[in-house]
């Protein structure tokens, strides 16, 4: 906002007009607070509705309208961002700097100022080039935004719901690097592929007779860190047709290579068609990878194990030390004891001898 005011000052400031160069420094106060209050207004509605929310499967988190595809949302997508910060902002400049820099080669024919002359040359070159900075950095973030916004946007309600039903078709396909595990719908919920194969099972009977629920197995490659992927990454691995489902099916230990719901055809013979060849290399790493952490799983169970023993022979150490501290210190107390006892009898002894000597002195004292 405060760029489109210097662009329209520029503006003015290089007409010839009077009146049109009538923006004084108490107007631009004015302006400005009229600006501030005008983007207080603005962002109240950003403070109201927008929330933190996690990013389901990690550990960040994101900042977005928490309407779940409200008015607020649907305000944000297709009119606050691209033509209130966009198309209006953009606007404006452009066409008070286009007319500023058209004003200023006019003044030059002009008997002008010589100081004045170079003022408006130099800032006018100064608002044109900051406009053509904002034009060059904002323009390509909307264009890529519109394409977004209507190519690759989410699934909206009606959709997922058409989803949920089987109706709308829907791709089921084996690819080199499978990578879901989920789908995310409706730009912030997630619905797992195991609910929406149940739902499609139960609608398509002959499917289901001949592959059972159990059979779907989501297949990720060793190593594969994604767990789950969004609509509009769906539809661009698709050549931006409708979303698939990355995964491969399994029925008495083959593995299934399907096709769109439109061109499947169930034989009543022969059933589905089996391409093994082509998944060979996934099952010798899923036989791989589960042999590897059966032995790890044995090591974990030995290492627990022995861990618990080390554990019980410490808690029978300590209580063997226990008891034999307190045993100590019973027989130290008895051995105190029995020093005093032997103190206090040997002290009657020696008082006992000395009166006999002093009865036996006493005695030949007499006797002379």
């Amino acid at each position: 906002m405060i760029i489109c005011f210097a662009a329209v000052d520029q503006y003015m400031s290089t007409s010839m007009h009077e009146r049109r160069q009538a923006i004084n420094l108490k107007c631009m106060h004015r302006l400005i607070v009229i600006s501030i209050f005008l983007s207080i207004l603005y962002g109240i509605p950003f403070l109201v509705f927008y929330d933190i929310q996690p990013l389901s499967g990690t550990n960040t988190t994101t900042c977005r309208p928490n309407d779940n595809n409200g008015p607020f949302s649907k305000y944000v997508i297709y009119v606050s961002l691209p033509v209130i910060d966009g198309f209006i902002p953009i606007f404006i400049m452009s066409i008070a700097g286009f007319i500023a820099f058209l004003k200023v080669r006019t003044i030059t024919k002009r008997k002008v100022h010589i100081i004045r002359l170079r003022l408006e040359q130099q800032l006018t070159a100064m608002v044109v080039m900051k406009i053509l900075g904002v034009f060059i950095t904002i323009i390509p973030f909307l264009i890529l935004y519109i394409i977004r916004s209507t190519w690759l946007r989410p699934l909206d309600r009606n959709e997922t719901d058409c989803l949920q039903k089987g109706y709308k078709p829907i791709r089921l396909v084996y690819t080199e690097q499978p990578l879901t595990a989920r789908i995310l719908v409706d730009g912030s919920k997630t619905l797992p592929i195991d609910d929406l194969i149940r739902e499609f099972f139960s609608l398509h009977r002959m499917l289901l007779s001949k592959t059972q629920l159990d059979d779907i197995d989501i297949c990720l490659l060793p190593h594969c860190d994604i767990h789950e992927i969004t609509v509009n990454q769906l539809t661009k691995l698709n050549g931006h047709q409708e979303p698939v489902l990355l995964l491969t099916a399994r029925s008495n230990s083959e593995y299934l290579l399907t096709r769109d719901l439109e061109e499947l055809t169930f034989r009543q013979q022969t059933g589905l068609n089996v391409d093994i060849s082509v998944l060979n290399h996934i099952k010798q790493d899923n036989e791989r990878l589960r042999e590897e952490n059966q032995q790890q799983n044995e090591r974990i169970n030995e290492l627990e194990k022995q861990i618990s023993d080390i554990i019980t022979i410490r808690d029978e150490m300590k209580k063997l030390c226990k008891e034999y501290k307190n045993d100590l210190k019973r027989n130290i107390d008895k051995n105190d004891e029995y020093y005093k006892k032997f103190e206090r009898l040997d002290l009657k002894l020696n008082k006992q001898l000395l009166q006999e000597q002093n009865l036996l002195i006493s005695t030949r004292l007499k006797s002379e």
